[in-house]
């Protein structure tokens, strides 16, 4: 009887960690590597026996392109160490997006806890700021940032990790620039620029 509350549990607690991941879900986003193993193989195809082409950290960013990209139980996915499919139970879907307003030459996306303020001429950056606007993205890395829709912002927090992650494209139909910065809880920021063609 008690091993099988246990299998009862064990299901549930799997179809309960499964809810928030790409597996139910069939829009593209980008999302979390999560698995127990502490990494997730990137495969060239979607099939458990395809080819690994790396493997990918827990706790890394990647995009899931499930429209046009998903097939079975895999999604097509853009990461930093290059293209390739994923299973989609592996990646946690990133929810708690920010709110976000629009001022004068100023966006302003922010939760409870963080501010983001992006500041604008014509459609090109002057400055990226968190929080106290002391702690901003480098110069060098949004200078040469151009045609950037500064429409496109959207802004994710990561409960687990404490990491906001940025990101904006300049994206037409089926061609898009897409750049992603990573701010940690020590204040470090990375950039990730990609370009997918579908």
């Amino acid at each position: 009887m008690k091993k099988l509350y246990l299998i009862g549990l064990t299901l549930l607690f799997s179809a309960s960690a499964a809810s928030n991941t790409f597996y139910n879900y069939d829009i593209s986003g980008y999302g979390i590597i999560n698995d127990s193993d502490g990494h997730v193989n990137l495969r060239k195809l979607p099939d458990l026996k395809s080819k690994i082409i790396d493997k990918i950290d827990n706790g890394t960013l990647v995009y899931c392109y499930n429209e046009g990209g998903r097939v079975d139980d895999f999604c097509y996915s853009q990461t930093k160490k290059g293209l390739g499919y994923i299973h989609t139970s592996r990646i946690l879907v990133l929810e708690d997006k920010f709110k976000y307003k629009a001022l004068s030459s100023l966006h302003v996306l922010y939760n409870k806890k963080n501010k983001i303020y992006i500041r604008y001429n014509e459609n090109n950056y002057t400055s990226i700021c968190i929080n106290d606007r002391l702690n901003c993205i480098s110069q060098e890395k949004i200078k040469n940032i151009k045609n950037i829709n500064i429409n496109s912002h959207v802004a994710y927090f990561d409960k687990k990790s404490g990491n906001i992650y940025l990101t904006a494209s300049n994206g037409t139909d089926g061609n898009t620039h897409n750049i992603v910065w990573t701010i940690k809880p020590d204040n470090s920021i990375t950039q990730w620029v990609y370009t997918f063609d579908f």
